[in-house]
């Protein structure tokens, strides 16, 4: 048979027993077991199609967790799942028109990816969980075509067609892109996307425009960019989290290198200014930016030294305020805020090691004052992240990873909210077949509550802001057994827990938990 004209099919059969509390307050499980599939084609050398029906990801390792009580906006999570990772490089779009991590739990999928000729392909069609349909009783459908052509020159031409239909609702996305080099160095890339929808309440659409222009040179280098999303453009398909703005960014980078052996061998550094407007109202001025400088340096043996120094300005939203009061004996209860937060300084210091025999360790610490998003108020921050790989042995892998943030008010420096997320994974393989796996997260989330910049205490809808404060565990354990690629056995236990004993692991109690059970044996014809 020849190479590329493989076809192999996969049958899954998974059983779930998922634990919690019942109305008598025991705990009991409920067992889920379903079979499904997968097919995957090899139609051509560089060309593959592939089928699943009920795919199951429960062996996929849980998010690494991130801070999130001074966030505005969603948060990037990278995509993890096998059936969507294979070949994701053909889905990549400026702009990040595709994430495939919007179809959460799809009961089937096809893809077709590869490479015909010089057109580089990616297509998904995809039904989701009803759960995630706006009726609940509909399954969203995704389809998603990626279209990209290597030209002369390494120049590239490009297109995304994006749709999903949810019942008698539907967000869909056309654009296309091109990247022209010039001289080796340099290129200009633009990009078009028009968007129409749906959500029940009438048809709208939008547009999202970018251009850039860069050089990319050993000594010296720079990168321009420009885009506008318009207030009603959606990606339901993709991950764009800011909408109604026009953006401007302007970034210089300059490299000096050493001589041969020299301690310094690398040193330089980038730096410039954002600057981002209301889309409806560019006139009044820029309501968020700043300017930054990042330098870097490269030491002997492969140690990295970087920094940052910036100043960036905020502008409250009014939208984010509605309901808002205050209570104040003195006063109106009426909740005032600035329209703007300037002058937040900030600055941050980080250093690598070079990847050593037994691990390879990152610590960044960074300072600065910040918005406190939710009271409308200046605020001051620290964060410190470590992240350390060891490799004690060639079968033994572990990592640990810990960040905590802090922030305080500015009027009185008390705590505003503290954040401190550790995570530990261990891998051990005991034989090429046999593969363990254990990780544990903590999340430890506090935030005080909610007061305005003179101290007065905040209410939403008639009723104050209280305090909040979660201490959960997580922990994952998997064990998988491979002897050969396509047929696997995966058995693994999951479970979140509430640490009431506040961070001394003193009185943990279960929230849920569950273990599960995975088979699939490799038919190849």
């Amino acid at each position: 048979m020849k190479r590329g004209l493989v076809l192999d099919i996969v049958p899954t059969i998974t059983s779930r027993f998922d634990g919690g509390e019942n109305t008598k307050g025991d705990w009991e499980y409920d067992n889920t077991t379903e079979f499904g599939g997968d097919v995957k084609w090899g139609i051509r050398q560089n060309l593959t199609l592939n089928g699943t029906i009920n795919p199951d990801f429960s062996q996929v390792e849980a998010d690494i967790g991130q801070v999130v009580l001074n966030e505005r906006f969603a948060l990037f999570f990278p995509e993890k799942r096998p059936f969507f990772l294979e070949n994701l490089e053909l889905f990549d779009t400026p702009g990040q028109m595709i994430y495939t991590r919007r179809i959460a739990a799809p009961s089937v999928g096809a893809k077709l990816a590869g490479k015909i000729g010089g057109l580089n392909v990616g297509t998904i069609l995809a039904a989701d969980d009803q759960k995630y349909s706006a009726s609940g009783t509909d399954s969203p459908i995704f389809g998603i075509v990626r279209l990209r052509k290597d030209l002369k020159g390494n120049n590239t031409a490009g297109a995304v067609l994006t749709t999903r239909e949810d019942g008698g609702n539907y967000s869909r996305l056309a654009g296309a892109d091109s990247r022209i080099y010039f001289g080796q160095k340099y290129y200009l890339a633009l990009q078009g996307v028009a968007s129409f929808s749906d959500a029940g309440s009438g048809a709208t659409s939008g547009s999202f425009l970018e251009a850039a222009w860069d050089r990319t040179g050993r000594a010296w280098g720079y990168n321009y960019k420009l885009s506008g999303i318009s207030r009603d453009f959606e990606a339901a398909a993709g991950f764009v989290n800011r909408t109604g703005i026009i953006a401007a960014s302007a970034f210089n980078r300059v490299s000096f290198y050493g001589e041969e052996g020299a301690f310094l061998e690398t040193w330089g550094g980038f730096g410039g200014f954002n600057r981002i407007w209301n889309y409806e109202d560019t006139g009044a001025g820029a309501i968020e930016g700043g300017e930054s400088l990042f330098p870097s340096a490269t030491l002997r043996g492969g140690w990295r030294l970087s920094g940052s120094i910036t100043r960036n300005f905020y502008t409250y939203s009014p939208l984010a305020f509605s309901g808002y009061s205050v209570v104040d004996p003195n006063g109106p209860d009426v909740f005032f805020y600035p329209e703007m937060e300037n002058d937040q300084f900030g600055g941050s210091v980080g250093v690598t090691t070079p990847t050593l025999q037994l691990l390879t360790a990152s610590v960044n610490a960074s300072w600065g004052e910040t918005p406190l998003f939710a009271e409308a108020a200046p605020g001051r921050s620290s964060r410190y992240s470590v992240v350390v790989d060891l490799r004690p042995t060639s079968a033994l892998r572990a990592s640990l990873q810990v960040t905590h943030l802090t922030l305080e008010r500015k009027l009185d420096d008390s705590q505003f909210s503290q954040e401190i997320i550790p995570r530990i994974k261990l891998e051990y393989q005991l034989s090429q077949a046999i593969f363990v796996r254990v990780i544990g997260q903590y999340s430890s989330r506090e935030r005080a509550a909610l007061e305005d910049r003179q101290g007065n205490p905040i209410q939403i809808g008639g009723t104050a802001v209280g305090a909040t404060k979660t201490n959960d565990l997580r922990t994952d354990l998997l064990f998988s057994y491979r002897p050969n690629p396509g047929t696997l056995f995966y058995l693994g236990y999951g479970s979140t827990m509430d640490d009431v004993g506040q961070k001394r692991f003193e009185d943990l109690r279960r929230q849920t938990d569950g273990f599960f059970m995975k088979l699939t044996y490799l038919f190849r014809v």
